[in-house]
């Protein structure tokens, strides 16, 4: 006689791919992580955290708060996913991918991201600002989006994450090698005030990759060496063009 279990039930009337999508366990990580960018987590939080928390701060003051896939349909069932989940944050990255400036074509996949790009802002149009449901797009590519997707109306606020300074850079460089076991000969401020464009991104993987060199050659202690060679190994990764600035 054969036994059987249920393991789950899939819900019918939610898209398997958009309940993906949901986030189950909010992340360890708060703004203490990320080392700087004080004026763009500042807007953060007044475009998307506040009016979350304290809707009534808006209301008080008769203002409303910013407007923050796999084809059309996904995009409805994610934006209605989102408002019965509510309150809930709709993050969508490399918003470029559907977003881009639009042109004729004969070609079945540009046509049906145009169709979904289209379906993104027909639910943008009837998106309630004062809502609990927040929408975030990040794009390294600001410039290659249609004027019709982040108009005011549809996207109220465009957040610039620069390349970090010096002092950002110390702070992030801090952040990830406050656990690493580090040689004498280390000098973290070698890589600081170094003329190199290092992106936060950057930052975190040369600091594992130089710790991936030391595990490599069974050692417990990262060196200057180890430091160099991930840093030269990122650098030439870059080389084929380094990204445009993070925008929000």
């Amino acid at each position: 006689m054969q036994s059987y279990a249920v393991v789950g039930i899939l819900l019918d009337d939610i898209d398997p791919v958009v309940n993906v999508m949901k986030l189950e366990k909010a992340p360890k990580e708060t703004y203490a992580d990320i080392g700087g960018l004080e004026t763009q987590i500042q807007e953060i939080k007044e475009s998307v955290e506040l009016p979350l928390t304290h809707p009534e701060l808006y209301q008080d003051m008769g203002i409303k708060s910013p407007k923050g896939g796999e084809g059309p349909k996904l995009v409805r069932e994610l934006f209605r996913v989102a408002e019965e989940c509510a309150p809930s944050i709709i993050f969508i990255d490399e918003i470029d991918a559907v977003g881009t400036k639009r042109y004729d074509s004969n070609c079945g996949g540009e046509r049906e991201i145009q169709r979904t790009m289209l379906e993104l802002l027909n639910q943008l149009d009837g998106f309630d600002s004062a809502g609990d449901v927040k929408v975030i797009m990040a794009t390294n590519r600001i410039e290659t989006l249609d004027p019709a997707l982040i108009r005011p109306g549809r996207i109220d606020r465009k957040i610039e994450f620069p390349l970090p300074d010096e002092n950002t850079r110390r702070r992030i460089f801090s952040i990830h090698t406050s656990r690493m076991n580090l040689g004498e000969d280390v000098n973290i401020e070698d890589y600081v005030t170094a003329k190199d464009d290092l992106s936060g991104s950057d930052v975190k993987a040369i600091c594992t990759e130089a710790g991936l060199l030391a595990l490599r050659e069974r050692r417990t202690r990262i060196i200057k060496q180890d430091f160099d060679k991930a840093k030269q190994s990122i650098l030439f990764k870059k080389k084929e063009g380094l990204p445009e600035n993070l925008y929000m």
